[in-house]
């Protein structure tokens, strides 16, 4: 089974294919041994706008309102990082008993059993957010999260430590170094 898209001509190398012995198809010889494959719902803001396809690396943030009724409260944590997409499509859902089946986009991803332990919750409790990563980053960044207070704090003027004014000037007039405050 392929892993990949080929095109016509294009030369089929075994990277490109399923390991030997796997047996059927689709998501599951795609993924890890060691991994699962967990599916979320998304819609157009949460999945990239449909930029996002299989072989993709994201990260996986979730807001969540801890005390409900009081989104001064909510918090915005990413919980995963440089997961693997496994697929993304859509799927047809049924809300009530009487409705009409509508689509919904799907994102597969390949998740370990805590991963998928987290993910399950967040998309449960709160908004999940997927935030699509640039293939050769596969930096690991450990953030306190955002909530209302540090989002509405993030853009003031910062004070100087020394109580004067924050701007100041270093004059070098050929090897005589001069600092003014402001």
């Amino acid at each position: 089974m392929l892993l990949v898209d080929v095109k016509r001509n294009e030369m089929l190398l075994e990277s490109k294919l399923a390991p030997l012995g796997t047996t059927g198809g689709g998501v599951a010889a795609v993924t890890d041994v060691n991994k699962r494959a967990m599916s979320v719902k998304v819609d157009d803001v949460i999945g990239v706008a449909g930029f996002i396809k299989p072989a993709d690396r994201v990260d996986v943030m979730v807001t969540i309102e801890p005390t409900p009724g009081k989104p001064e409260h909510a918090v915005s944590k990413t919980i995963l990082e440089n997961v693997k997409v496994l697929a993304a499509g859509t799927q047809m859902e049924r809300k009530g008993k009487d409705e009409e089946p509508k689509p919904v986009q799907v994102i597969t991803v390949e998740v370990d059993v805590e991963e998928a332990e987290k993910l399950a919750l967040a998309s449960t409790q709160g908004r999940l957010r997927l935030a699509l990563r640039n293939p050769l980053n596969s930096e690991r960044v450990l953030t306190k999260g955002a909530n209302v207070g540090a989002l509405l704090s993030s853009f003031k003027e910062k004070k100087s430590q020394d109580g004067e004014g924050g701007i100041r000037i270093e004059v070098i007039k050929g090897d005589v170094r001069k600092e003014i405050k402001f």
